[in-house]
């Protein structure tokens, strides 16, 4: 198949070769095959669930950080004990690899004393929050992962860059999938704004503001210089600048300012922070008991009278959960930017673009 031109609206990649793919991408630049397949897990999975801010798109720009030394290819993480506390310092490694490690730290301390918090420094981009969580909840724990990430936008009645789109994620066994909460503390996730300008789209009114403080639909502009609308006002900017303290201040990671992109050139690796909190849940109930009243709860909410022109109601996380076992099968569409990008990266290190299909 020939690839995708820039008047085609993108391929449909089968998932499991796109994940060999950017796997493949990163060992080509160093990092040991195990890390290299926790990274692309991680960004596949975004994709799956249908955040494609958070997924392969992100593969370039993680790939030349590794390749101009900042960020760790090859780190050593080390965990410091006490307690149901852990203190992880990543060594600048990739935000999956930090952050799986982050959970497994975390769930070992809940097997053993029915919570574990896991602090993490010195780390990178990590992708959707909601991907450890559901790890946590998938292992028969409530999931709690927070992260901070640069500044996009202002403390509330301000106009420069301070605080980061934050993240609060919450996740939760079920009988099924999680029940998974995961959202930043700006009106939209800055990604979004990424992916857009990606599509050459513009963006809806209330996302973004230009560098004067004025509202604009130029993701590209928004990106550049200007602010991302901050959650429900002055509650999400307060929340962000509370999440911070956890991730950052707390953590010994960077904070504010000091959390520095990973696009630019600012020449400085991204010093993120995370939190992480896994709850064993039958240290607090009899896990079918639990089961029970979670299953009890969620059915209350599904079958609540519907509001004009939606069909039924679903759980936080459902739509995901709908989306991965979907694209799981059918494949994952790539925007033709994206595509495009991806084959040159692959051509560049030597490794061959999966098998696709061009859709119109």
């Amino acid at each position: 198949m020939s690839p995708a031109s820039p008047t085609t609206p993108g391929c449909r990649v089968p998932a499991a070769e796109l994940e060999a793919f950017v796997a493949a991408l990163f060992e080509a630049v160093d990092v040991p095959p195990a890390d290299a397949a926790t990274a692309a897990a991680g960004l596949v999975d975004a994709d799956l669930g249908g955040v494609e801010s958070h997924g392969v798109l992100r593969t370039s720009i993680y790939v030349e950080r590794v390749r101009k030394g900042l960020v760790n290819a090859r780190p050593e993480l080390t965990a410091e004990r006490d307690g149901a506390r852990v203190l992880l310092d990543a060594d600048n490694a990739l935000g999956q690899v930090a952050g799986m490690r982050a959970v497994d730290e975390a769930v070992a301390l809940a097997d053993q004393l029915g919570v574990g918090v896991v602090a993490v420094r010195h780390s990178n981009h990590f992708g959707t929050a909601a991907y450890y969580a559901r790890a946590i909840a998938d292992r028969e724990c409530v999931g709690l992962v927070f992260t901070n990430v640069p500044p996009t936008m202002a403390p509330w009645g301000g106009a420069e860059r301070v605080l980061g789109n934050n993240p609060v994620c919450i996740a939760a066994p079920t009988r099924g999938e999680p029940a998974v909460i995961d959202i930043s503390l700006t009106a939209v996730a800055g990604g979004k704004l990424l992916a857009a300008a990606a599509r050459g789209e513009s963006i809806p009114e209330g996302w973004a503001m230009d560098r004067e403080g004025r509202p604009t639909t130029d993701p590209a502009g928004a990106m550049k210089d200007g602010l991302l609308m901050p959650l429900g006002a002055h509650k999400g900017a307060g929340l962000a600048l509370m999440v911070d303290i956890v991730t950052g201040v707390l953590t010994g990671a960077g904070y504010g300012p000091g959390v520095f992109s990973i696009y630019g050139d600012s020449g400085k690796p991204n010093d993120a922070g995370h939190l992480m909190i896994a709850l064993r849940v039958d240290r607090f109930l009899p896990l079918e008991q639990y089961l029970e009243r979670v299953e009890d709860l969620l059915a209350t909410m599904r079958g609540v009278r519907t509001m004009a022109g939606v069909d039924r109601v679903m759980v936080p996380g459902e739509p995901e959960a709908i989306r991965r076992v979907e694209r799981a099968t059918t494949g994952i569409v790539l925007p033709a930017k994206v595509a495009q990008d991806l084959r040159a990266l692959g051509d560049e290190l030597g490794v061959d673009f999966p098998t696709y299909e061009d859709v119109s």
